[in-house]
């Protein structure tokens, strides 16, 4: 004697769909293509979180301000000693600041290492401060959220 169960014995994966198997394999691919193309959004937005909270690296971005704030010194000093007048811009104040330094040939090359050095030391600076501030920031954000998410934990015991 045979049973007759309704079931398919070539099919694996259990007893046939309600409402045909052609219309619901459709609308299963569609649900997975769904998800696969939120979890590729999603992914996106995290790897463009991560590039907009990456820390400075501080050593590169003092060297590039200093290489900047150098170059600058040098520049104006050199522009200075060839199209302008001694009293158009009063330059040589910046010996105050920079030992050394005078309106002349060699006052580029100390002027563009003193401006070096000051630059690199303002723009580590600025990449610490910047990176100190977005890692507090990011911490007192997560602690908050996971504070919110766990909040009513003792009414649910």
């Amino acid at each position: 004697m045979i049973l007759r169960t309704g079931m398919d014995p070539t099919r694996t994966g259990g007893p046939p769909e309600p409402g045909g198997g052609a219309g619901a394999s459709a609308r299963r691919a569609e649900a997975r293509a769904e998800e696969a193309r939120r979890a590729a959004e999603e992914e996106r937005v995290l790897e463009a979180l991560r590039l907009a909270f990456a820390p400075l690296h501080k050593r590169a971005f003092g060297v590039a301000v200093g290489t900047a704030a150098g170059l600058l010194i040098a520049a104006v000093t050199a522009y200075s000693l060839l199209f302008l007048s001694p009293d158009t811009i009063r330059l040589e104040l910046l010996h105050a600041y920079f030992f050394g330094y005078r309106v002349s040939w060699a006052g580029i090359l100390i002027g563009g290492a003193w401006g070096f050095g000051v630059g690199f030391v303002l723009g580590w600076f600025v990449a610490f401060c910047r990176n100190l501030v977005v890692a507090v920031s990011v911490f007192v954000t997560r602690t908050r959220a996971e504070l919110g998410q766990t909040r009513d934990f003792l009414d649910h015991i």
